[in-house]
Parts: structure tokens; C-alpha cells; sequence
């Protein structure tokens, strides 16, 4: 049996996932990550302005779709949906400050209180965090056509 314990919750303007942009990168809400203080160590090297990878439990998602219906019936691997069979997410954020063992964040897309399972440093070919908002540029000139 896999078993995954939380090292901290986020903090978000978000009470509902109906409020919560689909990608975290569509908007710069601004989140907080406590992590427990036990994994305060993990932050070294971590600075403002920096791109880390949020790994998160979709408690509210559906783990029994496999088809995204608004995707226009992609499958669920095909997609970032939080519904899925096992519901872990990943968000993109960019580190907007570090005290103790609260991370400050932009681009949270997760409701308040949500788990945070791990966080991570992202592949160097991913691009930074600028490259993520060039994404979320490029979305909003295109949304309306």
C-alpha cells in the first residue's frame, strides 16, 4: 500500500473549486504554503522569483473519470483535470517570498486548505516562471476567438 502524508497546506483565496482558474498560470493569485516545520530544511536554496513545482491532493476531485467531457472527451491522462484515479496535481508557481517554513506563491489554482504532498524544482527544459506567464499571455489573447 502507497502511502503519501502531507508536508503542509496551502492557504488561497479559493472556498470552492468553481472559483479557482482551471490552470494557475491563467491568473496571479497569490497563495501561501505552510509547510510543516519539520521540512523547513527542505526550502535551502529555494529564493524569490524562483519556479517550484506544487505537488497537491485534489480531496473533492472524482477519482472515477476517465474521459474529460469539457476536454472534449480527451482522456483523463491527456489532461491536468484533478479528476482522475489517483488525485494528485501539479501546479507551476512562482515564489514570491520565503519566511520560516511559509512559502509565498503566484499562480495557485487549489482551494484553500488544499494538502501539498511535495514540491519540487522544475526540469531546467521547462522554461521559468516568465515562460509559464508567456502561456498565460498567449491564452488570454486567444480565449475570445
Amino acid at each position: 500500500m502507497i502511502q503519501i502524508e502531507p508536508i503542509g497546506t496551502v492557504h488561497t483565496p479559493f472556498e470552492e473549486t468553481s472559483e479557482a482558474p482551471n490552470q494557475g498560470y491563467k491568473a496571479d493569485a497569490q497563495g501561501v504554503i505552510s509547510l510543516d516545520t519539520a521540512f523547513e530544511a527542505g526550502l535551502a536554496d529555494f529564493e524569490v522569483g524562483d519556479t517550484v513545482l506544487v505537488l497537491w491532493w485534489a480531496e473533492a476531485a472524482d477519482e472515477g473519470i476517465l474521459e474529460v467531457e469539457r476536454a472534449h472527451g480527451k482522456g483523463v491522462f491527456k489532461t491536468r483535470s484533478p479528476a482522475r484515479p489517483n488525485r494528485i496535481c501539479i501546479t507551476p508557481c512562482e515564489i514570491t517570498g520565503i519566511e520560516g517554513a511559509d512559502v509565498e506563491v503566484r499562480g495557485v489554482d487549489m482551494i484553500d486548505g488544499t494538502a501539498i504532498i511535495d514540491l519540487k524544482e522544475p526540469l531546467d527544459y521547462l522554461g521559468p516562471w516568465d515562460e509559464y506567464r508567456d502561456l498565460r499571455e498567449a491564452y488570454e489573447r486567444t480565449k475570445g476567438a
